[in-house]
């Protein structure tokens, strides 16, 4: 999309005055710079659009693929909410709305702020906006004090974690591969430099953060993209591209490769704790009390005491989904899941093969974090999702 198109799509939302929709776009620009104020921005979005819908009469949702999406979330939220007032009761689910159940809304909430195809596209480069100046200001920080851009810096300057922020640039390569191979671009010995200078900056700043998963997966989204492009004429323009990201994964596997194996035994005794928490109450899960708190327990349990101070959840997002809500939960987000890729691939659209490069990268993320309890991985996985099923002929 050019600037002439997005600088148009602004002013047709402000002439039509859809400012919900333009708080939404702020939302994305704040997620990499101000957890607070992306907050803030949503809330608005949110009143905007409830205000737009009932007294303007906007319509609710801009296709039937959504629709049914925030209905299918909207029944994992009921069931949240229910198994948690029939374990503990109405004071507690209330008392503990904001802290532990509020973040699953956006499920349902989310399909209700997109527009058209083309006005959905502005989240992307708001988002991409957002992460350069987030990384522009940091990496000026760095070089000014003289101190290392690495995943302190991230998380000192900007109260990010390294996840989130691998999580905001792997989606955004995603959305970039996809275009740049839908569009049939010409593959000259110019591009071919191009593409391997950018995989190399790409896997230099995963490097950086300390993000172990997240070059893994880029791995796996230069293949997924460019394997099937590889024939006689392009082998040695390919190749090329490929030798650089060969390369540079040599020039990082000594350095990484005891950080992988450290960062592996660490989540393996989490995941056996939150493994014998869900096998005490496997169907319906355990809400008595916080997930932290009842992997702490079983850590206390099995002798391993220098876990009592880490204060950690499952660090793996399908463990910790069926440890609170149990395996009833589990099975009805993956419904979810499920009717999301029903709807996107039943679609002869260009989205499936976006939508597969996203679901690569959310569901490896899924094993090594809990992504869906703070507001910068919900909101990315919330509106990507849903993203995916509005197409251009919608």
């Amino acid at each position: 999309m050019t600037k002439q198109s997005q600088y148009y799509m602004l002013r047709h939302l402000i002439n039509e005055k859809d400012f919900s929709f333009i708080a939404l776009v702020l939302t994305f620009f704040l997620l990499p710079l101000s957890i607070n104020l992306s907050s803030i921005a949503f809330v608005v979005a949110v009143v905007l659009k409830i205000y737009q819908s009932t007294l303007l009469q906007f319509k609710l949702f801009y296709s039937e693929s959504v629709q049914q999406s925030s209905v299918f979330a909207l029944c994992f939220f009921c069931y949240i909410i229910i198994n948690s007032i029939i374990q503990k009761d109405i004071q507690y689910t209330v008392a503990e709305f904001d802290r532990q159940f509020q973040h699953y809304a956006l499920l349902f909430i989310a399909p209700m702020l997109l527009r058209e195809y083309s006005f959905n596209k502005l989240l992307i480069t708001s988002l991409s906006c957002g992460l350069t100046v987030a990384l522009g200001y940091v990496l000026f920080i760095c070089i000014i004090t003289n101190t290392t851009f690495d995943q302190f810096a991230i998380q000192y300057y900007l109260d990010l974690h390294h996840t989130y922020l691998s999580l905001f640039l792997l989606f955004i390569i995603n959305q970039l591969m996809a275009f740049v191979t839908e569009k049939g671009m010409m593959f000259n010995r110019l591009t071919a430099i191009s593409i391997a200078t950018f995989f190399f900056i790409t896997f230099w700043l995963l490097y950086s953060v300390n993000s172990k998963a997240s070059i893994l997966v880029f791995v796996f989204l230069v293949i997924f993209y460019l394997a099937p492009k590889l024939s006689k004429k392009t082998a040695v323009k390919y190749g090329f591209v490929f030798l650089i990201l060969a390369l540079s994964i040599y020039m990082f596997i000594s350095k990484l490769e005891q950080s992988y194996i450290d960062a592996l035994e660490y989540r393996i005794q989490i995941w056996e704790a939150a493994v014998e928490a869900i096998k005490q109450k496997p169907f319906f899960g355990n809400l008595q009390d916080s997930e932290k708190n009842v992997i702490n327990f079983q850590h206390y349990l099995n002798g391993k005491y220098y876990f009592l101070d880490s204060n950690l959840n499952s660090h793996n997002q399908y463990l910790s989904i069926t440890l609170k809500f149990g395996l009833i939960g589990l099975i009805i987000f993956f419904i979810y899941l499920f009717h999301c890729c029903k709807s996107v691939y039943k679609k002869n659209s260009s989205n499936q093969r976006a939508f597969t490069g996203f679901l690569l990268i959310v569901f490896t993320i899924f094993i090594i974090e809990n992504i869906l309890v703070r507001h910068h991985g919900i909101v990315l996985f919330a509106f990507g999702i849903n993203y995916f099923l509005i197409s251009k002929n919608e």
